[in-house]
């Protein structure tokens, strides 16, 4: 398996990482390098995800591992 390989719902695993609210995952892979700025067959992003949580520490490990790639983040904003 890729890291970045996704489901059926365009999901890889960080996305459900970040909605399980495993931080040690979503570190280690932002750490190999897991694309954040995927979104979903419903337009959200890892980051929506980690919202989601309701929990501080899931949304601070998903920004704090868009810094540690040094890659832009994408913020796809619907009207």
């Amino acid at each position: 398996m890729q890291v970045d390989e996704v489901d059926q719902f365009g999901r890889s695993a960080i996305f459900y990482c970040a909605f399980y609210g495993n931080l040690e995952s979503i570190e280690l892979l932002a750490a190999a390098d897991a694309s954040l700025n995927f979104t979903d067959c419903r337009h959200r992003s890892v980051l929506h995800y980690a919202a989601m949580t309701d929990n501080p520490k899931v949304i601070v490990s998903a920004f704090v591992s868009f810094k540690a790639q040094s890659k832009e983040m994408i913020v796809n904003v619907s009207q």
